[in-house]
């Protein structure tokens, strides 16, 4: 019974020390809904001078055989009338799973719209992409700084499927063989017109 009191007295005081109206517990007020801030532009954010160039060909995720010729072409907004006399074109090139960081670089004069890779990219996974900067064309000093003057274009793929053919003998001795061979026609026309004029004598 003491015990049954003492709880009810108990009770009593801590109802009588809390404020006229007051809940017992805080109302729980939910965190405000996050808003994720808008993707910035990049022509804005770093003042580019030029859109990014458009990229024509080979179509996105082109594979390629053994004997084609791998032809890299794009163009850009406005003409290449409207870049400035030091704009140069930069294509650069890196291998599936590289990082373009790590890519090879092609600077070439604002003219060119085109690039015919050589046979040493055989074969591989490739990524490319062209952007416009300010600097020299290949092959440049290295004091030069390149200076990118467009975001990057979109970054398109091809597959080189098969290893650089094996060049035939003819291929491989091409040169010496026309030089031999004009050689031999130029001796032989020299001949000729010496025993005519020899003949000739009475």
């Amino acid at each position: 019974m003491k015990k049954l009191l003492c709880l009810s007295a108990l009770l009593v005081c801590v109802s009588a020390c809390m404020p006229s109206g007051a809940a017992p517990y805080p109302t729980y007020t939910p965190y405000p809904t996050y808003t994720p801030y808008p993707t910035p532009d990049p022509s804005v954010l770093y003042n580019y001078v030029y859109p990014a160039p458009e990229l024509l060909g080979p179509p996105d995720g082109s594979e390629f055989g053994r004997d084609d010729t791998i032809v890299l072409e794009w163009d850009v907004s406005g003409g290449r009338s409207s870049l400035t006399k030091d704009a140069i074109f930069q294509l650069q090139l890196w291998k599936v799973g590289q990082l373009p960081e790590d890519a090879r670089t092609f600077n070439m004069e604002k003219r060119a719209d085109r690039i015919e890779l050589p046979c040493e990219y055989y074969p591989g996974h490739y990524q490319w992409r062209v952007i416009i900067a300010r600097g020299a064309p290949d092959p440049a000093p290295s004091h030069i700084k390149i200076e990118h003057l467009s975001p990057p274009s979109e970054t398109w793929s091809f597959s080189w499927l098969s290893e650089c053919p094996t060049p035939t003998p003819w291929q491989r001795n091409r040169d010496k063989i026309i030089v031999a061979v004009i050689s031999a026609i130029i001796g032989g026309l020299i001949t000729l017109a010496i025993t005519a004029v020899v003949g000739r004598r009475p």
